[in-house]
């Protein structure tokens, strides 16, 4: 009876060890499929302003590699403008909030400092498609439409940390914000998150319309979104970087144009 006893125990010792080395087999595959790593490199405006940017390194495909560094750093000519000086601007490090196989998303955020108006944040985000190395826009990845937007006011699928006011937890917030875009109209909110599409992102309508800005508006600075695990977030108009919004895509299922990420 103990031979047999000990047996067992040996088979089953055994079959726990190939199940560890499996998932372990199993988990260097998934990241191994990562075929690239992030690095910072020190970007130099025409300025003279310089502050750490994110590129990729050691992809097989060098030509990839050298598209999506370009995307990556491919609109930050916005803060080629005459107040964007060292003096007056602090960065942060940048923050990557998705890095996959498919999507690397990253935020840049400086403070600016001036003496005669107000101070507050600056943001640009970018999201590169790693498989093709171009920037992504919310309407690469979203439908907007009025679908879209009546699901926007109708069924509170936005969400949002607690400082919309301070003394809001996180749900009261959300509640909050829902309910205030329930009062939204329709053409508010197709405008609204346009400003994140291809043709306005960036402020592109104004660099095509000759708008004139050579004076500091803070719009295209606090217009920004980014990837998160099962989420995509975008900027509530404040210059607070912890005012920020988000859906869950779980919950636009149906206006995705592309698979969840």
């Amino acid at each position: 009876m103990l031979k047999k006893l000990s047996k067992w125990v040996l088979v089953c010792a055994i079959l726990l060890v190939l199940i560890v080395s499996v998932r372990k087999q199993n988990n260097s595959t998934r990241v191994s499929e990562l075929d690239y790593q992030i690095t910072e490199s020190q970007y130099t405006l025409e300025n003279g302003y310089s502050f750490a940017a994110i590129q990729v390194c050691g992809m097989k495909d060098s030509k990839l590699e050298e598209s999506i560094n370009n995307s990556l750093c491919s609109y930050f000519f916005i803060l080629e403008k005459p107040w964007f000086v060292q003096s007056i601007i602090e960065s942060n490090p940048p923050i990557v909030h998705c890095q996959t196989e498919q999507y690397l998303s990253i935020e840049y955020r400086f403070w600016y400092l001036p003496e005669d108006t107000v101070k507050g944040n600056l943001f640009i985000c970018v999201t590169v498609d790693m498989q093709t190395g171009q920037v992504v826009f919310w309407d690469d990845l979203i439908e907007v439409n009025e679908d879209f937007a009546s699901l926007v006011k109708e069924e509170a699928i936005l969400y949002c940390e607690g400082t919309m006011q301070q003394d809001f937890t996180k749900e009261e917030a959300t509640k909050y914000l829902n309910d205030n875009w329930s009062k939204k109209e329709i053409s508010f909110i197709l405008q609204y998150f346009r400003k994140f599409t291809k043709d306005k992102l960036y402020g592109k309508w104004y660099w095509e319309n000759n708008y004139d800005y050579k004076a500091l508006n803070t719009d295209i600075y606090t217009t920004y979104f980014y990837l998160e695990e099962g989420r995509i977030c975008f900027s509530g108009g404040s210059s607070d970087p912890s005012w920020i919004n988000w859906i869950i895509i779980e919950d636009i299922e149906n206006y995705l144009k592309v698979p969840k990420w």
